[in-house]
């Protein structure tokens, strides 16, 4: 099952075509994704059936999805609930994604432009403005548009969509745990360096700077755990 539209929060697609499951299960999906369903929190087959006005049986479905994804587990005599994350996982899923930014990163230097820096730039001063206003959900947002570009011009979909689907993985378990302001800073400082060393030609060194901001995410999750 690949998650099409439960890729990202901020994009909708076309209902026409999805079968009830798949829709119980988007919906649940940007629920958890949006910290509507918390961690831990059971998820109650009937309540679900009586939101869509159908049967336990499509519900039941939508959650078997999910599971196959990550986002929730059964437990003996709790049922299914959205799924806690131990450290030691949190880690791993953490140690997949420096994988996949490290492979397209490697596929980013070979299609570099002036064109693409452009790109890199307006987010970059989108992130500026975003923390001149201490503003850390749009902040956070922008932030993942920047590693997202990284995967759009890496320009390979089989990589592009195990990114989407880790990303919105780690969102769920961090719940969009917000930074401050003197983590904004430092966060942004190395988005600008990762360009920077970019436009310069200094490919190795936009990796390792790249590996090294994704490590202060998983330092700053772990943290929070």
């Amino acid at each position: 099952m690949q998650f099409s539209a439960f890729m990202t929060v901020r994009g909708e697609e076309d209902e026409i075509g999805k079968s009830l499951p798949m829709r119980i299960a988007e919906y649940i999906a940007r629920g958890i994704l949006e910290g509507r369903f918390a961690t831990g929190e059971r998820l109650k087959e009937e309540e679900l059936a009586a939101t869509f006005n159908t049967s336990r049986s499509p519900v039941r479905e939508a959650l078997y999805m999910l599971q196959l994804e990550g986002l929730v587990e059964r437990l003996p005599r709790r049922g299914t609930v959205v799924k806690a994350y131990t450290q030691k996982e949190l880690r791993e899923l953490y140690e997949v994604r420096l994988g996949l930014e490290a492979m397209a990163m490697d596929r980013l230097v070979q299609r570099w432009t002036p064109q693409v820096e452009r790109r890199f730039r307006r987010v970059l001063q989108d992130m500026e403005e975003a923390l001149a206003s201490v503003d850390a959900e749009a902040y956070a947002r922008l932030n993942d548009d920047f590693h997202q570009l990284i995967f759009e011009h890496a320009d390979n979909s089989v990589l592009w969509r195990m990114y989407r689907q880790l990303k919105n993985l780690l969102i769920a378990v961090l719940q969009l745990s917000t930074q401050d302001v003197e983590q904004m800073r430092m966060s942004l400082e190395e988005h600008r360096g990762i360009v920077d060393v970019l436009a310069s030609g200094r490919f190795d060194e936009a990796k390792a700077l790249l590996l090294e901001n994704v490590r202060h995410g998983m330092d700053r999750a772990l943290r929070t755990r």
